[in-house]
């Protein structure tokens, strides 16, 4: 028989327990979340290098095949420099224009893509593709960084490739009168060369004012580097930024995407392909000390 004085069996929490389940919850979310923010990242940047790996090899081959001799850094995927009849007349959009994902349409890549680079099959880091398409036409993706889309817009926005070739390297007189070594063995030291680089398509003030336009990557023009080593006494000592320590702005830089601090999540790392063949990813800051050749 039921007594009315037996305590009855509680069904539901109280509310000071359910605010200290969800702050529990919140805790542990805070403590979770910037480590799966930081494995997603660091998975992310190794599939950037496996990309990567894809474009040594080609290079490798490449060389073998055509005398030791850099190729054309115009010639990286297209055969040609001028607009297709589809591009609105700006080829600068390449990088971001879907109707040019050599994905998409192989048949429109060049001699260098269509023998050796085809195989690579990814021509885009991850991180990289992820913020171009999330910050695309934003004014700023942090007090000092915003996204460089000087050329207008194309019709069909979807980066495909952000990997461009040093253009330093090849004839000269090709890649914006930039070639200076044409072939590999004038190379002393080609552990610490870098041939094909992750490029920036993101303006950091003072450091950059040039996104990806083009297939090559030029940090200043020959003139403007031989100068700035004479008067730095060494390559690694020229670097963008204002003085004393950096001699200006450059054009072309690494995309530092990769272990960015979080106040700018351009300044980290970018990867790079070494004419030795290794793949490594390098500071932003040492663009000019990676790609100068002499």
């Amino acid at each position: 028989m039921f007594r009315e004085d037996t305590p009855r069996r509680r069904n539901a929490f109280t509310l000071i327990e359910l605010l200290v389940v969800i702050s529990v919850i919140a805790v542990l979310m805070a403590i979770i979340m910037p480590a799966l923010s930081k494995a997603r990242e660091g998975g992310m940047a190794t599939v950037c290098k496996g990309n990567m790996k894809g474009y040594s090899v080609a290079l490798q081959m490449y060389l073998q095949d055509n005398d030791d001799t850099f190729l054309n850094p115009w010639a990286l995927y297209f055969p040609r420099t001028s607009a297709y009849s589809d591009e609105g007349g700006n080829p600068q959009n390449r990088w971001c224009n879907g109707a040019m994902d050599l994905n998409r349409f192989p048949q429109r890549g060049g001699p260098f893509f269509q023998s050796y680079l085809k195989s690579a099959k990814a021509y885009i880091c991850p991180t990289f593709k992820r913020m171009a398409r999330a910050f695309f036409d934003q004014t700023h993706i942090s007090e000092t960084v915003s996204f460089a889309n000087k050329f207008g817009t194309p019709a069909l926005y979807e980066p495909w490739y952000n990997y461009s070739m040093n253009a330093y390297l090849g004839p000269k007189g090709q890649a914006a009168l930039d070639g200076q070594f044409a072939k590999a063995g004038q190379v002393k030291h080609p552990s610490e060369l870098v041939v094909f680089v992750e490029e920036s398509c993101f303006l950091d003030n003072g450091i950059n004012d040039q996104g990806i336009n083009d297939t090559y990557m030029r940090p200043l023009p020959v003139v403007d580097a031989e100068t700035a080593v004479r008067s730095r006494g060494n390559r690694w000592a020229v670097k963008p930024g204002p003085a004393p320590e950096g001699v200006g702005v450059f054009a072309d830089i690494i995309a530092g995407l990769h272990h960015a601090p979080s106040g700018n999540p351009v300044a980290g790392r970018g990867t790079c392909v070494f004419l030795a063949g290794h793949v490594e990813a390098r500071n932003r800051m040492d663009t000019f000390g990676l790609l100068w050749p002499k």
